[in-house]
């Protein structure tokens, strides 16, 4: 029990457990390395005393503390005095707890107890700091952010969710008090202080803004509230930033350390001073040695600074900036793209340089590209250990970095390569589908280490991706003479086998499979467009003889000499060609798809039939009979156009109007197939433009409420077996109507 009505105030330390994560602020994100699981204890129990120029080394009092005083080993700072103090730890940007009591030290030789208070005895205890954020109970939260001055009107600014108030004295002072209701983790009742007080104070002298943390209740209250006791420094502050003048200005030449001034404060009824508090004991001036980490360094993405263009609103826009993105060029070009925006940034990179040399620390920077060549902004004041077509590696300082990196210029290949065989990247393009095949440059950025107390270099990346836009390669033929003769009425092979010079013809794309938006809206995408993708056209023509191909298996003959062949097929297995018969004849449907102007039906194009007969025997009849081979249900259909009754443009303008008519009903998302009447449905949705495609959650049927069999749409089902009786393969989910193609349908 200790002494009634007297209060001798003595600190004591119980240790420290630095690089513990402790009480993660919902504010300020911990950078904390270590888990609370696997703590370093770095100081056992006891005081601990370091040079105020030297705050990591330090010398541990014991019962008996022989040589635990730094005194006579210290050397002088600047223009700070030699000073040996108490010293505490903390670590950058982390919640220290700092481990202390208040005990009464009943007598000179006493050792410190717990004080035992007289009836209405009371304790305050006055804390304060310069540099860091003090907490009790990890109470501090429930206030809020503190004001900060806004550095355009130099004003105090409250901030959202904040509960500190302007406690109306000059200079400023904000307050925030806190009751047990506020904290998210109150203590005990028997534990919570009468008074916990915290307070913002500005020191316009100095240039900063003090901390002071006020407990004032009984001893065991007072206790509870030390014991708990943490501290944060301001963001990336730490002992050897303070004093670099670079980072915290006048600041430096002010203070050489951060320190924790503590003041007891006592009041006993059975003393002179009755209810009013007097000091007891001496202050504590405390060293707090905020210990450094190593800040990773920062690389500002371009696209955080990238807007899509207005145009690009229009879903229909051809605009290579709205379908490839921020950033692309074009296969086998040299054309430079210019990419602004990069920013690389390290907030610590000179804390440990002197006044004398400032920019004492050096950035390592990459820049690479996986396939083109790069060239940085400016080489000036850079160290290269490489520099190569496609990657550069240098050390420089943050300002001749950030000149470097400010723009970049990249290039699919360099001008004395580009399209030639010496290439490395000839024909090489993004647009393939394949993730072996892209294109981005790696920015990387370390900062070697050179900060933080660990010495652990910390190191950032990120990558740009470029698209590389495929380009149409104009096939070649490749022939062995230019010249062949032959004799009259006799079948000639060309080229002859004797002369061993065959006639070839190559195409380096044709087989590529692009997957490009621009491509897809302005040919790839129409349904009549597919049986062309991936295939090369030949047209071969003499002037006064027949010719005759040896070899024809794989080979689709789209004219003769006096018929033009046009082929009708299946894309997605299931596709209804009937509804592309029905379309051939059908005036309405086929002059409101047209571009160029209507230009009639297939019986204006094709060759008859029954030309000749006596049906059709000038060819001018009405019941002349158009050629065709194969029916809509076998799954292909050919026509049959007659070249010799209209030119070669108007019969394609009739193709491309039939195409156009074919694209613009029946359509659905992801172009599925439209099955034959009476089962009509179709597994994607009903849709006349890509906008109504652009949802990624298609709708849904209940299954037994209102799913319905796809070849039954009458139906109600729960599962696919229902619905077999009525179709093999037919499936359970379709709804009637709801966009379906015509009455009776539905979409799955």
């Amino acid at each position: 029990a200790g002494g009634q009505g007297t209060f001798n105030p003595q600190f004591e330390w119980n240790g420290q457990v630095l690089f513990d994560c402790v009480t993660p602020d919902p504010v300020v994100p911990s950078k904390c390395v270590k888990t609370a699981t696997a703590p370093e204890q770095v100081l056992p129990a006891g005081e601990y005393r370091s040079c105020t120029n030297d705050p990591g080394t330090n010398f541990r009092c014991t019962d008996n503390p022989s040589g635990c005083s730094c005194e006579g080993k210290c050397l002088p700072f600047g223009n700070f005095p030699l000073e040996c103090l108490t010293v505490a730890y903390a670590l950058e940007d982390n919640w220290a707890a700092l481990n202390m009591r208040i005990l009464h030290k009943p007598g000179p030789s006493s050792a410190p107890i717990e004080y035992t208070n007289a009836p209405n005895d009371k304790m305050r205890v006055v804390m304060e700091s310069n540099f860091g954020q003090l907490n009790a109970f990890d109470s501090i939260h429930s206030c809020g952010p503190a004001p900060v001055i806004d550095p355009n009107t130099n004003q105090w600014v409250q901030q959202t969710g904040s509960k500190w108030t302007d406690a109306g004295s000059s200079p400023q002072v904000w307050q925030c008090v806190v009751g047990i209701n506020d904290m998210a983790s109150p203590p005990a009742a028997a534990d919570l202080p009468e008074v916990l007080l915290y307070e913002e104070i500005e020191v316009i002298s100095q240039g900063i803004n003090r901390r002071r943390l006020t407990i004032m209740g009984a001893f065991n209250k007072m206790d509870a509230a030390v014991k708990s006791l943490k501290y944060l420094p301001d963001p990336n502050m730490n002992t050897i930033r303070l004093r670099n003048a670079q980072y915290v200005g006048r600041i430096a030449n002010s203070f050489a350390y951060e320190y924790l001034n503590t003041t007891v404060f006592f009041q006993s009824p059975t003393l002179n001073n009755g209810n009013v508090f007097i000091p007891v004991g001496t202050p504590l001036i405390q060293m707090i040695h905020i210990v450094s980490t190593n800040d990773q360094p920062t690389i500002r993405h371009p696209s955080s600074l990238y807007t899509v263009p207005d145009e690009c609103s229009n879903a229909a826009s051809e605009d290579y900036f709205c379908n490839f993105g921020q950033f692309w060029s074009v296969e086998d070009t040299s054309t430079p793209v210019v990419i602004s925006g990069v920013l690389i940034e390290d907030i610590d990179l000179y804390e440990e340089c002197g006044d004398e040399i400032p920019s004492c620390s050096n950035l390592d920077v990459g820049v690479k590209t996986f396939k083109g060549a790069v060239q940085l902004n400016t080489r000036s004041n850079l160290n290269f250990y490489t520099s190569e077509r496609s990657q550069v590696g240098f050390t420089a300082t943050d300002d001749a970095v950030t000149a470097a990196v400010k723009v970049l210029f990249y290039r699919v290949e360099t001008d004395d390569l580009a399209n030639t065989l010496l290439s490395s990247v000839l024909n090489y393009n993004t647009q393939r589908g394949s993730v072996l095949e892209q294109e981005y440059i790696t920015v990387s950025v370390s900062d070697q280490g050179f900060t933080g107390a660990s010495g652990v270099a910390q190191t950032t990346e990120i990558q740009i991706p470029i698209v590389i836009v495929a380009d149409n390669d104009a096939p070649v033929i490749y022939i062995g003479v230019n010249e062949y003769s032959a004799l009259e009425d006799v079948v000639t092979q060309y080229p002859p086998d004797e002369l061993g010079l065959p006639m070839f013809f190559a195409d380096t794309d044709v087989e590529e499979k692009i997957d490009s938006l621009v491509a897809t809206k302005n040919w790839m995408g129409l349904s009549g467009r597919e049986l062309l993708l991936n295939k090369i056209q030949l047209t071969a023509s003499l002037e006064h003889g027949a010719l005759k191909f040896g070899y024809v298996r794989n080979l689709r003959i789209a004219a003769t000499q006096t018929i033009q062949y046009a082929t009708f097929a299946w894309s997605h297995f299931g596709h209804d060609l009937c509804r592309v018969s029905e379309l051939l004849t059908d005036k309405k449907l086929l002059a409101a798809a047209t571009v160029g102007g209507y230009q009639g039906t297939y019986k204006d194009f094709c060759t008859f039939s029954n030309i000749g007969s006596s049906a059709c025997p000038t060819g001018t009849e009405r019941t002349c009979t158009c050629d065709s081979e194969g029916t809509c249900s076998d799954g292909g259909l050919i026509l049959f156009l007659n070249r010799t009754r209209t030119s070669d443009a108007v019969r394609n303008e009739f193709l491309s109007q039939v195409a156009a008519a074919t694209a613009t009903f029946d359509r659905s998302c992801g172009g599925m197939p439209v099955f034959p009447k009476p089962n009509n449905f179709t597994h994607g949705r009903s849709c006349t433009s890509f906008a109504e495609c652009a949802d990624d959650t298609l709708p849904k049927c209940t299954p037994g409420v209102d799913c319905y069999c796809c070849a039954n749409i009458s139906h109600v089902c729960t599962t696919f077996a229902e619905c077999e009786q009525f179709d093999v393969g037919s499936q359970c989910g379709c709804k009637p109507g709801g966009g379906g193609p015509s009455a009776g349908g539905g979409t799955c």
